[in-house]
């Protein structure tokens, strides 16, 4: 897990995203906005076993302080199915996996 701009502010807004994304969201995102976005190996939709695991790990650990949580993954391998984010709620992108968002976004 690599994360950039690790802010631990109250109020911030975390996005939990798979690698393969880094490039799309590093240059969308604005340097001082204060959102922090910590990325995942983008080879675990090969294990999806251990994915919702890992990415649940995350989130837990943003929400000690973000204001909201965004999932930049896709439903690569249902993977995310039970993750949570139980007192922001969870806004999850709605493609279907990251591949289709990052070669196939229209």
């Amino acid at each position: 897990m690599d994360s950039r701009a690790l802010s631990n502010k109250k109020g911030s807004v975390v996005i939990v995203a798979c690698r393969v994304m880094m490039p799309e969201l590093e240059k969308a995102r604005d340097q001082d906005s204060g959102v922090e976005i910590r990325y995942l190996d983008q080879g675990l939709h090969r294990t999806p076993d251990k994915m919702a695991g890992l990415i649940q790990g995350q989130i837990d650990e943003a929400a000690q302080y973000a204001v909201r949580i965004v999932l930049g993954d896709g439903l690569c391998s249902n993977g995310i199915v039970g993750v949570t984010a139980r007192q922001q709620g969870l806004f999850i992108h709605p493609g279907r996996n990251v591949v289709q968002e990052v070669f196939f976004a229209q």
